[in-house]
């Protein structure tokens, strides 16, 4: 499995306490108290997440990947066994385009794309 902050991320002040400022933004803290994404001021510069929508999504990913690998592993589990019927070895020929939305979202999730190196 992927090496981010284990889960569940909670959103926090600088301190580590409370919910997203507007001067200051908000931190998103993982459960081992890990500062996943860092807010605050630098030279007049806000960063961090800024929005509280933004923050609760983000707080929310550690949960949401789970989901999605649980949910494709069920598609796939049933792609399986429609392959089986059908007296077919190729499973992803019977993935839903659902599962294959999440297939593709989680490759990207756990293992993101190389950088693209410009020709020379």
């Amino acid at each position: 499995m992927s090496s981010y902050t284990p889960g569940p991320w909670r959103i926090g002040f600088e301190d580590g306490t409370g919910w997203m400022d507007d001067e200051d933004g908000g931190w998103i803290i993982g459960a081992d108290e890990e500062v996943v994404v860092a807010g605050g001021n630098h030279d007049g510069l806000k960063y961090g997440v800024l929005d509280e929508h933004n923050g609760l999504l983000i707080a929310a990913t550690p949960d949401l990947l789970n989901a999605a690998e649980r949910a494709y592993a069920l598609l796939r589990l049933q792609a399986e066994k429609r392959a089986a019927q059908a007296g077919s070895s190729e499973v992803d020929g019977f993935l839903e385009p659902e599962a294959v939305l999440l297939q593709e979202v989680l490759e990207r999730a756990v293992r993101p794309e190389p950088k693209k190196t410009t020709p020379e």
